[in-house]
């Protein structure tokens, strides 16, 4: 299916990265039902390759933090040296969140958790959000 510019412009572009297929799907489903535009990959590496051949702009990597290949730190540090990085959130369900360069939802979820998060990291005008943070609606209370 192609889109028009139009849409392309007006939607925004997740990329989903996770070395588990039923998590992908689920979290595909979710944003999509939302109205975002997902891209999917297996770990680290494939994303990269995923981010720079993108025909539209990433606006959000939501990574695993364990992978093999490449872990979502990793992945996370590699992005900073591309041009325009896109903001990442991590998910996990068993990390520490002590050394994440970013905010952190944890596994298990709920979608409408998940989607709030997402929905306020894609926000133009958002403020930097605290590291570290397991909750949206936590989140969401500190920094307004």
């Amino acid at each position: 299916m192609l889109l028009s510019p139009t849409v392309l412009l007006t939607r925004v572009t997740v990329l989903v990265v996770d070395d588990e297929e039923p998590l992908r799907r689920y979290i595909t489903r979710i944003l999509e039902a939302a109205g975002f535009q997902v891209v999917t990959a297996r770990d680290g590496s494939e994303a990269l390759d995923r981010l720079r051949g993108s025909p539209v702009p990433v606006q959000l990597v939501i990574t695993d933090v364990s992978m093999p290949t490449m872990t979502g730190p990793e992945l996370a540090a590699q992005m900073r040296t591309e041009p325009y990085p896109p903001p990442v959130l991590f998910v996990s369900g068993d990390h520490a969140f002590l050394d994440l360069p970013g905010p952190v939802l944890k596994k298990p979820f709920s979608a409408r958790n998940f989607r709030e998060m997402v929905e306020w990291l894609v926000q133009p005008d958002a403020p930097a959000a605290p590291l570290n943070t397991t909750d949206p609606r936590r989140l969401l209370t500190l920094v307004r």
